[in-house]
């Protein structure tokens, strides 16, 4: 074993998960975009990015930060079930993630926090491009219905126009 109870140690922690509230990236806190379609014409939506399944868009969008942190601690414990752990501030390590040098722990602390930079970078990407496509479809939906709604209004204006034209009849049927 290359460590002791009571050894102190360095270890990483990075993650790209650091929740975080900010303004919308896409509609900037203002909850609508609009978007341009093929004809030049222009659409107003609620904003895809910042909504939260059922309820409307806020303004705000939970972002996830990647980190990376250098943290110490020491050695209190070792368990041997699946490899050799050591248990350093309620956390369990392997050896290759524990350092007694705290320069080589930086310089792997800021390879990780490359590395995790990378991959938040590209989950953003995803979402940009699923959010947009989103707000595509949400834009034609609304429009078609706009449209139907639109038909049914003009043949039920065509109606009241027929029954207003009509003549009266003043006999009750008889």
């Amino acid at each position: 074993m290359k460590y002791k109870i009571g050894d102190k140690v360095f270890y990483v922690q990075s993650s790209t998960h650091y929740q975080k509230s900010i303004p919308c990236r896409i509609c900037f806190g203002k909850r609508f975009v609009t978007i341009i379609l093929g004809d030049g014409s222009e659409v107003k939506s609620m904003c895809g990015a910042c909504d939260r399944g059922h309820e409307s868009a806020t303004g705000y969008e939970t972002t996830w930060e990647p980190q990376a942190v250098l943290k110490s601690g020491t050695i209190f414990g070792v368990s041997c079930g699946d490899g050799i752990k050591y248990e350093v501030n309620g956390s369990r390590f392997r050896e290759d993630e524990l350092f007694q040098d705290e320069a080589l722990a930086e310089k792997v602390r800021l390879i990780e926090f490359e590395e995790v930079t990378k991959r938040a970078e590209h989950w953003f990407k995803e979402s940009f491009i699923n959010c947009t496509k989103k707000q595509i479809w949400s834009a034609n939906y609304h429009r078609r219905c706009i449209r139907d709604l639109e038909r049914s209004i003009s043949w039920h204006q065509m109606k009241i126009d027929l029954i207003k034209g009509s003549p009266q009849r003043t006999d009750k049927g008889e």
